[in-house]
């Protein structure tokens, strides 16, 4: 959107998303910390699922927000600040949410398959199958729901 909707250069969106996967990098440990030492009545993990649903929520129409009519350095920090909340919106969420599909059975094998379900949901999204999702979908398929007719 930004590239060939706005005019931003490639060069500039580039250097825009290595900044955020540093920032993410940095955000993914410190919210980890913060969630794994949390205490409250409701639990380490849930707080930080909730507050970082809600920002989810909030942040994505935050992006698309600002006037065309700005000049590029103001819709390119516009793009930097709104991403930056994105990203940080998303580790509030994501990162505890991971840590409790992994806490919530004491079997090895159950918290591996947890995630299966919004996974599949995610890949099938990305419909059509050409874009590159049916090989990841085709094989989650079988895994989580085996045939009846298997020996």
């Amino acid at each position: 959107v930004f590239v060939l909707g706005v005019g931003i250069s490639p060069t500039v969106k580039s250097m825009c998303d290595i900044l955020y996967r540093i920032f993410d990098a940095f955000t993914d440990a410190f919210t980890g910390i913060l969630s794994d030492n949390a205490r409250t009545r409701w639990g380490r993990r849930r707080p930080f699922i909730f507050v970082g649903a809600i920002l989810m929520a909030i942040s994505m129409p935050i992006l698309f927000l600002f006037n065309p009519d700005w000049p590029m350095g103001w819709i390119i920090f516009w793009m930097i600040c709104a991403t930056l909340f994105i990203f940080l919106a998303q580790t509030i969420f994501d990162v505890p949410f991971q840590a409790f599909l992994l806490e919530s059975s004491e079997d090895t094998k159950e918290p591996a398959s947890l995630p299966s379900p919004p996974t599949l949901a995610s890949a099938c999204k990305s419909w059509p199958p050409g874009r590159g999702n049916w090989p990841r979908i085709s094989r989650m398929i079988p895994r989580r729901f085996p045939s009846s007719t298997a020996p």
